[in-house]
């Protein structure tokens, strides 16, 4: 019977370990499986940040270039203005014009601090736009001293047109090239964007999937648990029906002499219900268990000499009875385990 019982408990205590240690397992991956997909989404919600202060980022500089492409125009459209009409209204536009256009290359070069080519354009436009108003100052002068007719000249010589013209395409090189970094920033952005997503993804998909293993493992834990207490139930009442059932009065005992159980034929020969002597010393049956310097189990091995197996005659006695049969018989594996005692 202990062995069977051993057999149950030990292995109903490998599979808690085993359910314990895979809950262990999964407890751990959750809050780690989370906190990659919170990383992943976080990168994702920077990303989408990033690309979109890039776009901002962008638009300023174009506006900028678009700004200083106008301010060049307004310069050249009022230098002509004063050239035919000789009005001091247009000069005086002209010549407010040019500390703007140095505004706005100086405030592209901050922007383009980071970009050696659109640094480059930049210096050639600011050397152009130096020469297109060295262009403009001398057909300005020439006007003032020799008049319309000499300053026409100078314009019709196409110099301040083909400089124009070079400043154009200049100016729509760096707005091309502005175009191709904000697309390939917006690509990259776009790639590392759908990689966080697909990792975040996964990672949410792996807590659903090891929540839904903790859950099955939970019913199966709970199932097999459930089947193992019934199994030991079942086993502890069919050895119990078997020791009740038993022709044999049989009460056992721990080594310090304390009943624990008795079977029905011990009840009838004895008086005692089992729920009476549970817990009670054997010298209520045996008065040779009174005293000593040791336990009860052992004292009597020492003194009678027993093994495993053998037996000796007690003295037993019971309520009204002095017929009581006193052979004795000791089971058991030894003084840490339950012994019994038969009578016939």
């Amino acid at each position: 019977m202990i062995g069977g019982w051993t057999a149950t408990l030990r292995r109903r205590f490998s599979q808690d370990a085993l359910f314990w240690l895979c809950a262990a397992t999964v407890i751990l991956l959750i809050p780690i499986l989370l906190a990659v997909a919170w990383r992943a989404t976080s990168d994702e919600q920077r990303q989408q940040d990033a690309a979109q202060a890039a776009m901002v980022r962008s638009a300023d500089r174009r506006a900028s270039i678009q700004a200083f492409a106008l301010t060049l125009k307004d310069a050249e459209s009022s230098h002509r203005g004063y050239l035919l009409a000789g009005d001091r209204d247009f000069l005086r536009r002209y010549e407010a014009v040019a500390p703007a256009l140095e505004q706005r290359i100086a405030s592209l070069e901050l922007a383009y601090a980071d970009q050696p080519e659109q640094q480059a354009r930049l210096a050639d436009i600011r050397a152009l736009a130096q020469k297109r108003f060295a262009t403009m100052e001398e057909a300005r002068r020439v006007r003032d001293v020799q008049g319309l007719s000499a300053a026409a000249a100078i314009v019709a010589t196409g110099r301040g047109e083909a400089l124009m013209e070079q400043l154009r395409a200049a100016t729509d090189a760096i707005t091309a090239a502005e175009a191709r970094n904000l697309a390939e920033r917006l690509r990259s952005a776009e790639r590392q964007t759908q990689q966080a997503r697909a990792v975040a993804s996964v990672s949410y998909g792996l807590v659903l999937l090891a929540i839904l293993l903790a859950a099955v493992m939970a019913f199966r834990y709970t199932a097999l648990r459930t089947s193992l207490i019934g199994r030991a139930r079942a086993e502890a009442e069919r050895r119990q029906a078997i020791f009740d059932a038993a022709m044999d009065a049989i009460v056992t005992f721990n080594p310090s002499g304390g009943v624990e159980t008795m079977n029905r034929a011990a009840e009838q020969m004895f008086g005692y219900t089992a729920e009476e002597l549970q817990g009670r010393d054997i010298s209520v049956l045996v008065p040779e268990a009174l005293g000593g310097d040791a336990l009860f189990l052992e004292r009597i091995r020492r003194e009678r000499g027993l093994r495993e197996g053998a037996s000796c005659e007690l003295e037993a006695r019971a309520p009204g009875r002095r017929d009581l049969p006193r052979r004795h018989q000791f089971r058991g594996d030894g003084p840490t385990r339950t012994a019994s005692m038969r009578w016939r």
